[in-house]
């Protein structure tokens, strides 16, 4: 399903490519969770992630009905795109 959502996500967007392995990592969480139609709902959060704005991406992000649905996971996801680091990972 990882694979699924990695292969929708290197066709769909450009930018994909060029983000580093963990702003990936949240970007693929969230396919996988919402699904491709409901993720390219977050067309502010897309435009930021393809202008390399990771600060306004994660803005964006939490402005959804997704983030109050997954609570900390959205707010653990949301650091990770800010700052291109994973915490759980030190």
């Amino acid at each position: 399903d990882v694979n699924i959502a990695t292969d929708e996500l290197v066709r769909t967007f450009d930018w994909y490519p060029d983000l580093d392995e963990v702003r990936q990592r949240v970007v693929i969480d969230m396919v996988f969770n919402l699904g491709m139609p409901r993720f390219q709902q977050f067309k502010k959060m897309i435009q930021a992630l393809d202008e390399g704005d990771y600060k306004e991406a994660s803005i964006q992000m939490m402005d959804s009905r997704w983030a109050s649905q997954v609570g900390a996971r959205a707010e653990r996801l949301r650091d990770m795109m800010e700052t291109g680091e994973d915490s759980s990972d030190f």
